[in-house]
């Protein structure tokens, strides 16, 4: 099918085609954390695509879907759809800082909340990769003083311990609201306490935000690395996502593009709480373009080779009949046609996240919002337009 121009597009969609060209020509702010990179080769994927007439077409669907939204919703963020390996609409609604009316830029970053999760997996596999763990190891071979002797790194990967959550057993203990629990914290306590299990390890899915906390824990401790080091290092340099970073209320400085969370028709700003000094399982920031660097980068086997992907991607839980899974930090939907969506959404303080992928068909959908809206998940329609699965209804918020 011939391509279209540029001048040829309808109306939405030129006028955003113009303003992400517009985009990549300037000059990009450098964020404290991490600055763009405009001195370095990029990907293919990473320049702009031209659009066919059925992608323009597709184009103008989704935009409508979304201002809709906006519209009816009062969805307040970031949106990125790619198709067949392209960008085929880029666009944000909104405010990153609503008392500033600073509206949401291509360089706004997000915090993305349980989106966290894939990068810790991909970071743990990594070093599995390497050499420098296997990730059927237990526990206790790296935290010696680990109470847990039968659990895995697997099953702190496919969310099949047993440990019961952090946040709802530190809910119970008085925590000083000016200070952050970090993950040693989080870590030193099991070891301490002990909490009884709630499943024995390998029995039963169920999530929990303390198997991602002890995963970043564990990349530390057999890396050398923070946390945000080893992901800047081994993830986000070689995919090219000069936006994305590691953040906690600790650190010293609050990068110039990162938004604020709010809730609430009055655009309450969330205030930070002492859980958000715990990353791994929540703490990346980062921009729908990242997001979509990232998707790439797992596509050509940049990061984790196919093998990996493979383990990755399968289900480890069929304990339950459904169409729901979950693979190594990555949730699943398993149609009856073998045809599946790989996917991971996350709520906090005012974010709501959703990353869904189907790689065989270079597709992604990013939601990125920065006012706590549910709506956010609910994007079957999408999954119609874009020919994926049979379609989702709206999804849990973790």
């Amino acid at each position: 099918m011939k391509c279209k121009q540029l001048s040829n597009l309808s109306g939405p969609v030129r006028k955003a085609a113009l303003l992400w060209l517009i985009t990549l020509l300037l000059p990009t702010q450098a964020c404290n954390k991490s600055a763009a990179r405009e001195d370095i080769d990029k990907y293919e994927w990473e320049q702009p695509g031209i659009l066919t007439a059925s992608d323009d077409l597709l184009a103008y669907r989704i935009d409508t879907f979304f201002q809709r939204k906006v519209k009816l919703a009062g969805l307040n963020g970031a949106v990125l759809v790619s198709h067949h390996g392209k960008v085929i609409y880029r666009n944000n609604f909104g405010f990153s800082n609503y008392k500033e009316k600073t509206a949401l830029s291509d360089s706004s970053t997000f915090q993305l909340a349980s989106v966290s999760k894939p990068f810790t997996a991909t970071a743990v596999l990594i070093l599995h990769k390497k050499g420098k763990l296997n990730i059927d190891d237990h526990v206790t071979e790296y935290i010696p003083d680990f109470p847990y002797d039968s659990i895995t790194i697997r099953h702190l990967l496919n969310h099949r311990s047993g440990l019961p959550n952090y946040i709802y057993i530190f809910d119970t203990i008085d925590l000083k609201s000016d200070s952050y629990i970090t993950n040693a914290d989080v870590v030193q306590y099991y070891i301490s306490n002990k909490p009884a299990l709630q499943a024995t390890p390998g029995r039963r899915f169920q999530y929990c935000n303390t198997n991602y906390a002890l995963l970043a824990y564990l990349v530390e401790m057999v890396s050398g690395r923070t946390f945000a080091e080893f992901l800047k290092e081994q993830v986000f340099a070689p995919a090219h996502m000069f936006h994305s970073y590691v953040s906690t209320p600790s650190d010293s400085l609050r990068p110039d593009l990162q938004t604020y969370g709010y809730i609430g028709s009055k655009w309450q700003q969330v205030e930070d709480v002492p859980y958000d000094g715990v990353t791994g399982d929540k703490g990346i920031f980062t921009t729908a373009w990242d997001l979509y660097l990232f998707d790439q980068a797992l596509n050509h086997g940049m990061l984790l080779d196919k093998s990996l992907l493979d383990e990755c991607y399968k289900g480890y839980s069929y304990e339950k009949p459904g169409q729901k899974n979950y693979g190594l930090g990555w949730r699943l939907k398993e149609f009856e046609d073998s045809s599946r969506i790989i996917y991971h959404n996350g709520w906090w303080r005012g974010y709501n996240t959703l990353f869904v992928r189907n790689p065989e068909a270079g597709t992604s959908i990013i939601v990125l919002s920065n006012k706590l809206n549910r709506n956010v998940y609910d994007v079957s329609t999408l999954y119609e337009m874009l020919g994926l699965g049979k379609g989702l209804k709206e999804e849990e918020s973790e």
